[in-house]
């Protein structure tokens, strides 16, 4: 096989309301795109959702974060390391004829919230991460940039879109590809004293459009890619548990089911945090305890021990990882 050519793409929502506008709060929350059977392969790698995001108060005014406009300071704040990635709630893609979910992403905010920036430096973030998914990972700079609508560009990062092969789009392959994208609730995206007013803030997103690169291979390969054959395709995928831990000190055992794991992680947060104006729901804090009066998270809890196993045995170099106060 060999790749004759590379094609650019750019669509447009399959589902697009007649304002062009999507909103949780003005019921609109699911974006579908949806990429035809076609005898090419579509670089999953390059593939970006297009738009542009702005932010209002409950009195539909835009903010005024860090007093750089005129007129009384607001308070408007979304998380500064994943940024527009948090309005994504659910992420799912399926074949776009046989409707067949190939991967879905459960709460993906707060699975970006840990995947990347472990992967990014700060200069990343001060640099093309603040231009394309405004995650500055720097609060104040974050808030400015809110205070006008924003264009942005983001990845989708799921196992498929990641796995860095070539995903052939033809009959012989996924038949095509639906992506849908269902937005987060205003509460879990955003937090702050004006957020947190009677009424709400809340977000909007205009313009989007999904774009990528087609390779277009030889009329040989195009000719296999139209007819059906048996067959599986092979690629990573995005696997989510949710959990609440009831007790301040207990051992959880979690059982995920999977196979050829190649990494697992975690992150804590208070349950209600979530779904919270006055609070942060993408921190990645440590385990918290309440307060005397059990009204607040406001105690680190220190993580005793943590192992992993499979079919019962233990995995892993170490084994165990230890938590020891120095």
């Amino acid at each position: 096989m060999s790749i004759q050519s590379v094609e650019r793409f750019e669509l447009l929502p399959s589902n697009q309301p007649a304002n062009n506008t999507y909103s949780f709060k003005q019921g609109t929350p699911l974006v579908t795109f949806n990429i035809g059977s076609v005898s090419k392969f579509l670089k999953a790698s390059s593939v970006r959702i297009n738009g542009q995001i702005e932010f209002f108060d409950s009195a539909n005014a835009r903010p005024n974060n860090s007093g750089l406009k005129t007129g009384a300071t607001s308070t408007i704040e979304m998380n500064p390391r994943v940024g527009v990635n948090s309005i994504f709630q659910n992420v799912n893609l399926a074949s776009n004829d046989s409707n067949q979910t190939l991967e879905s992403v459960r709460q993906y905010g707060r699975m970006f919230a840990s995947v990347v920036p472990s992967v990014m430096s700060e200069e990343d973030f001060l640099s093309h991460m603040g231009v394309v998914t405004k995650s500055t990972a720097q609060q104040t700079s974050g808030d400015a940039q809110m205070n006008n609508k924003m264009a942005f560009s983001c990845r989708i990062f799921s196992g498929m879109m990641q796995s860095g092969v070539a995903l052939p789009l033809g009959v012989n392959g996924t038949r095509g590809l639906q992506i849908s994208l269902e937005l987060a609730s205003d509460q879990q995206v955003l937090f702050g004293a004006q957020a947190a007013a009677a009424g709400g803030g809340y977000y909007q997103v205009s313009n989007l459009s999904l774009s990528g690169e087609m390779l277009v291979p030889d009329p040989a390969t195009q000719q296999k890619m139209s007819v059906a054959s048996s067959g599986a395709i092979v690629f990573n995928t995005i696997q989510n548990l949710y959990s609440v831990i009831n007790a301040s000190d207990a051992t959880q055992t979690y059982n995920l089911a999977s196979d050829s794991v190649l990494s697992v992680f975690h992150n804590f947060l208070p349950i209600t945090h979530s779904n919270n104006y006055s609070q942060d729901g993408f921190a990645t804090d440590m385990l918290k305890n309440t307060d005397a009066a059990g009204t607040d998270y406001d105690t680190d809890v220190i993580l005793k021990k943590v192992s992993f196993s499979r079919g019962g045995m233990k995995l892993g170099l170490d084994y165990e990882l230890d938590s020891e106060v120095q």
